[in-house]
């Protein structure tokens, strides 16, 4: 196999996990707007404890997880926008 069609492939099974990977960080976000005031209501009757602090840290940070693959998909920065380079 040369190495061109080898980098073509690579370069297809990136981009098609980068999508994967923004669509589902879309539905999260989706799921995180459409539940975000029943969950402040659930959590405004709670008195605040560290039980609450570590529910909203994990629940949150979920959401920045995939944020760099995300950024550097879509970024000009790239290497998918600027083609795979041989070496």
């Amino acid at each position: 196999m040369s190495t061109r069609v080898l980098d073509a492939s690579i370069a297809a099974a990136i981009t098609t996990q980068s999508y994967i990977i923004t669509a589902t960080w879309a539905l999260a976000i989706y799921e995180y707007l459409i539940t975000f005031q029943e969950e402040v209501k659930a959590i405004k009757k709670r008195r605040f404890h560290l039980g609450i602090l570590f529910l909203i840290a994990t629940r949150y940070v979920m959401l920045l997880s995939p944020l760099p693959q995300v950024l550097t998909t879509y970024s000009q920065l790239s290497p998918l926008h600027r083609g795979v380079h041989n070496y």
